[in-house]
């Protein structure tokens, strides 16, 4: 019985996770013009290395709402933070370090390019 109520806990959190997500991305969706057609690349693609001006926006947009960007920056301790709940939070820090620095003119430009590091990063 144990079992099936952590199993159950877990399930929802993961159903309103998934929830929160699509929420998350409709919203920037909407805030930063996203065509149709473009969300579903979004969606199909995630992080791309030839991402229009609309996507990188968007994905700033969800950083910020979640509170890993703000004001045209990283918000270190929040991610920091977040990352030591994972078990692979040692090499997520890492990657981190080695992501940080990238900083644009351009707001949508630096939150893109921390993703695009933190994606190859996880490659290497």
């Amino acid at each position: 019985m144990k079992s099936f109520v952590i199993f159950a806990l877990f399930a929802l959190a993961v159903v309103q996770a998934i929830e929160i997500n699509k929420l998350l991305h409709e919203e920037c969706g909407k805030q930063e013009n996203v065509k149709p057609e473009e969300m579903a690349k979004i969606a199909q693609e995630g992080i791309m290395e030839n991402a229009s001006q609309t996507q990188k926006c968007f994905h700033k947009c969800v950083m910020e709402k979640i509170g890993y960007f703000k004001d045209g920056m990283l918000v270190e301790d929040k991610i920091v933070g977040d990352f030591s709940k994972n078990p692979a939070k040692e090499m997520m820090n890492t990657w981190f370090v080695a992501c940080k620095e990238g900083k644009s003119a351009d707001p949508c430009d630096t939150a893109y390019n921390y993703l695009l590091c933190m994606i190859k990063q996880s490659k290497v």
